[in-house]
């Protein structure tokens, strides 16, 4: 007799094999909640935005995930692990990528498009450690180190807490570099997400400027929480990067989406949304990369799900990180 455990990632194989069929998601429910399992509602819920956009309580569904992940409910999603990286799965889906004319602070290249990502694809529960980026580079040029630019920031925190924080100050092509050498260990294709996947991974179904709702004051993720959005209440500013997965995770399982480090994308940046394509869009030529996710240092509007930003590619800053994608 399998175990429940064993039956749980059985229910979660056979989702990540047959993306076509969504209604496997609500036989999972089905079985958890006959172990009154209290993750039912969230599947359930979750399911719902992502399948039923038009449903007349959309808006009310969405409310109760942001509510439910707020409180503690752990999504139930499939995952991968390959040595010490996790990596969540993100089902292939439409949605409209940028941000309404109505959303507060948005800014002129947000124009939404229609996109659709026809293949599922992993990505990284959580951006790349400065803890995993030793392991593999010969030189880390984070800011928030014992010699880093802000060592000050980070005097108070022991060395484990330190490598729990996001590695940042890399390159573009170091970021690559780094995906290439984790493709070769485990041979499996290892990349940065397009700039759509991230998108996509990023909102599950939601629609507000945050996958937890419509403000942020530094309380819900790490950003200068004295410049709020969506709410006149200040909250704190940590002055540095975080340890990663400090906060709750959106409902595809993943940490650190909004604040804390920006995160590369494969993409070249592209002002017009709407000159990609519909399916699968990746921009090719452009004026250097897209990061998406805005920072520690950012005031709590840039770092809205459809806020795009482009840094230094060629240099990296104590901004920018990234996370990974199969």
């Amino acid at each position: 007799m399998p175990t429940e455990e064993a039956m749980l990632t059985a229910f979660l194989d056979d989702i990540v094999a047959h993306p076509e069929d969504p209604s496997l998601w609500l036989i999972l429910a089905d079985w958890l909640d006959e172990r009154d399992d209290p993750r039912t509602e969230l599947v359930r819920q979750s399911w719902s935005l992502l399948h039923e956009p038009h449903h007349p309580e959309f808006e009310q569904r969405e409310a109760r995930v942001q509510e439910l992940i707020s409180d503690g409910t752990i999504p139930v999603v499939p995952q991968l692990k390959l040595g010490e990286f996790e990596f969540s799965w993100i089902a292939p889906g439409s949605f409209l990528m940028g941000s309404p004319q109505d959303e507060a602070e948005r800014e002129d290249n947000e124009g939404q498009h229609p996109v659709t990502i026809s293949r599922g694809f992993w990505l990284g529960t959580h951006l790349v450690t400065q803890g995993q980026w030793k392991d593999w580079m010969p030189t880390n040029r984070s800011g928030f180190t014992r010699d880093g630019e802000y060592s000050d920031r980070v005097e108070r925190l022991s060395d484990a807490e330190i490598e729990r924080l996001p590695v940042e100050g890399m390159s573009h092509a170091e970021a690559l570099e780094f995906c290439q050498k984790l493709k070769q260990k485990f041979r499996q294709p290892v990349r940065l997400p397009t700039e759509a996947e991230w998108e996509l991974a990023c909102r599950p179904g939601t629609t507000t400027p945050f996958h937890f709702g419509s403000s942020l004051n530094g309380h819900q993720a790490n950003c200068d929480g004295t410049m709020p959005y969506g709410t006149r209440e200040q909250g704190p500013y940590a002055y540095r990067t975080v340890p990663v997965g400090l906060y709750p995770p959106n409902p595809h399982g993943l940490y650190d989406l909004h604040g804390n480090v920006r995160e590369w994308c494969q993409d070249l940046y592209l002002r017009e949304l709407h000159e990609l394509p519909e399916v699968d869009p990746v921009s090719t030529t452009g004026d250097g990369h897209v990061a998406r996710g805005e920072c520690w240092i950012a005031n709590a509007a840039w770092c809205r799900v459809a806020y795009r930003v482009t840094p230094s590619s060629r240099t990296g800053d104590s901004l920018t990180g990234f996370r990974l994608c199969i």
